[in-house]
């Protein structure tokens, strides 16, 4: 994870976050240092978690079900995470989707 410094940060209000993937080596790439600069200047947390290569499998959607209820039910970050799309990780992210829009259901 990364934060904004604490001059950046947003103290009265959930923090916001960009769900960051994949997390294998050498990324972030130095073309997309630029972004990272921007998102911190503007208080936004960078997160991640390395999951491997998981396809939407149930053991990466358990890392990435692990990561969110950590920032967002014991750190108090915002519920509402942005992703940050690149192609590989989109299939955890729509897997992990469907498995959120399970629960719900279930709970109605």
């Amino acid at each position: 994870m990364i934060l904004p410094v604490a001059e950046n940060r947003h103290p009265n209000r959930p923090s916001p976050w960009v769900w960051y993937a994949p997390t294998l080596p050498k990324l972030p790439e130095a073309r997309e240092s630029w972004m990272f600069e921007r998102f911190l200047a503007n208080g936004i947390a960078i997160a991640g978690v390395d999951v491997g290569e998981s396809y939407g499998s149930p053991q990466g959607r358990a890392g990435f079900s692990a990561l969110y209820r950590e920032l967002v039910e014991r750190r108090g970050f915002n519920r509402n995470s942005t992703w940050w799309p690149q192609a590989g990780p989109m299939l955890s992210y729509f897997s992990r989707c469907c498995y959120l829009l399970q629960l719900a259901a279930c709970r109605t």
